[in-house]
């Protein structure tokens, strides 16, 4: 059978120039270029260089030299930017750019006098897509993932190479996509006036890339796909006469020359471990014959804690077909408990004879901020307009579930805050009602998972939350261990408290009222009816009245804000307080300014109930065409979208509520305002925690 592909896309087979500069600084507008290379190239045929040295017209900090090696004596030589960029001009002519954060470098270019306006590409913004995990997204690690030579880092000619290649095998990646990811990829860059639309839509018209999968053009994805990847075994059916745990084969196992030293290379025995792990297995025994089975340990460093616990634990859990849940404070232990700790356990557990050793089945439950939401993965889709952030983190998501089983942020390089913001408004935080997508949920199926396992592993935050929500999250379970128990308090007091940041309800705003918000996601969803028809022209009224009063409702929103960031300031200055931060009591309470806190409150209040009254009625609507499935694909995700924005819109209404004219006892508030500095954008929170959280 032949392979229908072409052999190479369009973006291959015209010619590019690859360029990078060496700069003395990063700032455009104060520091200057000191060297610059380019490369023509078309696929991986080399059809000429440029390179020249630039003289700055100042000498150079011991940082650049030693990162280029290029010293003050090499530029001193050179001619200076008004006479080397006419030659630079010339070798491009009018053909596409390809640089690695060519940004950096256009800006450069500009602010010397050489302002380009050429078709560009950014390697770095292709491997964002295309590589939807990659470690690193910097020119050297994409160059050594991707077997690029890369001789000379941090030299323009060589970094300009290396881009070209960069570039050549990151296409020849795109070609191995299937034709509906390829044309999706193509539409978002489209719509979002991304420069990566050259690429993308040469590859379209060429007919490039692999069959589709179930779902076709209408999903993006393949549906049938990532049903079968994220199917489960059933859950565990626990023995109803549990069985206790023999502490005398625990110990055993922990001894010199024992199971675990059979299973674990470089074993040292230990005997304060061999101490906790029958401590752990006597108090699950106390528990499984009705006694209270608590236990705390306070273990050094060296110890083996991990394993201590595990060991009992997985034995009881697999003796007794039972769940074991454990909670630690960091990633990193949830990581190093489920790759290293847990297998090294099972190996022990088989080297003990333990029966069904091998299909000790252990998984990591995350809170829902962790998971992608497929039916908000179409709604932002199908907005009538994208910004670049968005059509660039839709993009990199549907690359990266053709591989998935999980769904799992933790798999993905969401590169810095400004780039992965688009996250928020995808994962599966707030779809409270959602019901997937033709029956596909990451959520679910991570819950699912978390039913079906032995061991469950946490972090304290998701336990509190399960706590404070009467045990909805984490399925049934006989033990309970809490590592780094230390730290619990603190997860208790943020999990029971609350807080309600400016930025949060900015975002908020803008995923209803925005460009690419629910509103305007409504009406692409309802774009292909009938211009009569009358639920379509209610929507469309009920989009523009919103429109219309966007600008008011956000603008008393921030006066709210502002407001508060201002009191706060001002106790900073006050010697004995923390800078920046405003506890608020009840002589706060009776200032005048907290009575005009108030009255904003008031006026901010009324704005957030006409969006709750707007989503409301969109709702309705849109409810009622799902009922009559008249809506299909990506407006499906809309629909579920208005519940879980009313959702927000009331849970920030209540907790605004509580904070200004309601406040709860044995409760402290306080207001905290974060200055803006070049390293970060400024926000102002209004919190809360319970006096107590035993």
């Amino acid at each position: 059978m032949t392979d229908p592909r072409p052999a190479s896309a369009p973006a291959l087979a015209e010619e590019w120039v690859s360029l990078d500069l060496e700069t003395t600084g990063l700032s455009a507008a104060s520091d200057a270029i000191i060297e610059i290379g380019a490369v023509r190239f078309r696929g991986d045929e080399t059809l000429g260089t440029f390179s020249a040295l630039v003289n700055p017209g100042r000498r150079l900090s011991e940082f650049i030299v030693g990162l280029t090696g290029i010293s003050d004596a090499d530029v001193a030589a050179a001619p200076p930017a008004s006479e080397v960029l006419p030659e630079l001009s010339d070798f491009i002519g009018s053909t596409p750019l390809v640089g690695h954060n060519l940004g950096f470098d256009l800006g450069f270019l500009e602010a010397a006098g050489l302002g380009l306006t050429n078709p560009t590409c950014d390697t770095w913004e292709l491997a964002y897509v295309l590589r939807p995990g990659a470690p690193s997204y910097s020119l050297e690690q994409l160059a050594a993932d991707l077997a690029v030579p890369h001789d000379r880092p941090h030299r323009a000619l060589s970094d300009a190479v290396a881009t070209a290649r960069v570039f050549a095998a990151l296409v020849g990646e795109a070609l191995e996509l299937e034709v509906d990811i390829l044309s999706e990829l193509d539409s978002l860059a489209r719509r979002a006036g991304s420069p990566l639309a050259r690429v993308t839509a040469g590859m379209v018209r060429a007919g490039a890339g692999r069959p589709a999968g179930e779902g076709g053009p209408s999903l993006g994805f393949d549906i049938g796909e990532i049903r079968r990847r994220t199917m489960t075994e059933g859950a565990l059916r626990p023995l109803r006469g549990r069985r206790a745990v023999d502490t005398g084969a625990v110990e055993d196992a922990l001894g010199e020359g024992g199971p675990l030293a059979l299973s674990m290379p470089g074993y040292e025995h230990r005997p304060e471990q061999a101490e906790m792990a029958r401590a752990v297995a006597e108090a699950i025994n106390e528990s499984v014959a009705g006694g209270n089975g608590r236990l705390i340990v306070e273990g050094g460093t060296g110890v083996g804690k991990s394993l201590a616990y595990l060991l009992p634990a997985a034995l009881y859990a697999l003796s007794n077909d039972a769940r074991v849940v454990i909670s630690t404070n960091t990633i990193n232990l949830q990581e190093q408990l489920i790759t290293k700790d847990v297998p090294v356990a099972a190996r022990a557990l088989a080297a003990m004879g333990a029966p069904g050793a091998g299909g000790l089945r252990a998984t990591q439950l995350k809170g829902r901020s962790n998971y992608l939401c497929l039916a908000r993965l179409l709604a932002m889709r199908a907005g009538e307009s994208s910004s670049e952030a968005e059509a660039r983190m839709v993009s990199k998501l549907l690359v990266w579930l053709r591989s998935t089983a999980t769904g799992d942020r933790a798999e993905l390089n969401l590169g810095r805050r400004e780039v992965a913001e688009p996250w928020g408004r995808l994962s599966a935080q707030g779809a409270v009602g959602c019901a997937g997508v033709s029956g596909a949920c990451f959520l679910r199926a991570a819950r699912d998972r978390a039913a079906s396992a032995h061991l469950i592993v946490v972090n304290h935050a998701l336990l509190m939350a399960h706590l404070a929500t009467d045990g909805s999250i984490l399925p049934e379970h006989d033990v309970l261990i809490i590592d780094e128990a230390h730290h619990l308090e603190e997860s208790a007091t943020r999990q029971l408290g609350s807080e309600v940041a400016r930025s949060e309800v900015t975002e908020h705003l803008g995923a209803v009222l925005g460009g690419s918000g629910l509103m305007s996601g409504a009406a692409a969803a309802l774009a292909s009816r009938p211009a009569s028809d009358s639920r379509r022209q209610a929507v469309q009224e009920l989009a523009e009245r919103v429109a219309e009063m966007a600008p008011g409702m956000r603008r008393l929103v921030s006066d709210l804000f502002a407001g508060a960031g201002r009191m706060a300031n001002d106790a900073g200055e006050d010697p004995g307080r923390p800078r920046d931060a405003l506890r608020v009591t009840a002589a706060t309470r009776s200032q005048p300014a907290w009575s005009e806190l108030e009255a904003a409150w008031e006026r901010a209040d009324v704005a957030l109930g006409e969006i709750s009254n707007a989503i409301a009625s969109l709702g309705a609507a849109l409810e009622e065409m799902v009922e009559a499935e008249e809506l299909s694909g990506g407006a499906h995700g809309v629909a579920a979208s208005a519940g879980d924005l009313a959702r927000a819109n009331d849970e920030i209404r209540t907790r605004l509520r509580s904070f200004f004219p309601h406040p709860e006892p044995e409760t402290v508030y306080w207001v905290s305002a974060r200055r803006r500095t070049a390293r970060r954008d400024g926000d102002v929170v209004l919190n809360s925690a319970p006096l107590s959280v035993g």
